[in-house]
């Protein structure tokens, strides 16, 4: 489990630490496990997706967090959340926001998942 922490930020104020800051390509990344619980984090300013969810990655449950401006710089793959090739896995009551123009707030096959109430000010789910 992966709760109330700050991740991508220093913990006295959730801000981008700066263009020379070493960044992860994900905060969360997930592969070849199951049934894990990220929730209640701050998640924000990383070159990838807040939370990247690979093959192997089945049962996870994604919520209440808050994703912010994640696909930094030049990374053209950048997405509040992404679920690659994993299967049956929940992502609810996410606030996904300032992502980097051109980028999703999720992406990923929606048949396999359930996606629900999450919020995000302009675009949808990119198949």
């Amino acid at each position: 489990m992966i709760e109330r922490n700050v991740l991508g930020s220093r913990a006295t104020a959730f801000a981008d630490p700066g263009a020379t800051a070493a960044r992860n390509q994900s905060s969360v990344y997930g592969a070849n496990s199951s049934n894990s619980t990220v929730q209640n984090n701050l998640i924000g300013f990383g070159r990838t997706s807040g939370v990247y969810l690979d093959a192997g990655a089945t049962g996870w449950a994604v919520t209440g967090n808050e994703i912010v401006d994640c696909g930094r710089f030049d990374n053209v793959d950048g997405d509040g959340i992404t679920i690659n090739t994993g299967a049956t896995n929940t992502v609810t009551g996410n606030v996904i926001r300032k992502l980097q123009p051109g980028h999703r707030r999720d992406r990923g096959r929606r048949d396999r998942h359930v996606i629900i109430n999450n919020t995000s000010p302009a675009t949808a789910w990119e198949p």
